[in-house]
């Protein structure tokens, strides 16, 4: 029963994000709405992160919070992924030591 529940439940979530792709395709949006998609997924990462960082569970150390101000500033001056991730992981635990 389990089991059925599992692939039910998968059925049903990819039925729902395949739905509006069908349905709704981006050619058939209005060109307002065409030049924003772009901008779509880094507004989603970055409310993910900025809710996890600042709102996160009760308890959440300003270690994180200094650790992703830096790693945004490298981010933004250096535009490489690679050295803002080590950096990033690097500080988080150069700062969890001290």
């Amino acid at each position: 029963m389990t089991a059925l529940g599992l692939v039910g439940a998968a059925a049903v979530t990819w039925l729902l994000r395949l739905l509006p792709v069908v349905v709704l395709p981006a050619s058939r949006l209005p060109a307002a709405a065409r030049r924003l998609l772009p901008s779509v997924g880094p507004a989603v990462l970055g409310s993910l992160v900025v809710g996890c960082v600042l709102g996160g569970a009760p308890g959440t150390r300003p270690v994180f919070v200094v650790a992703a101000a830096a790693t945004a500033f490298v981010a933004w001056r250096t535009r490489s992924p690679l050295v803002t991730t080590v950096v990033g992981l690097g500080l988080v635990g150069l700062l969890q030591q001290l």
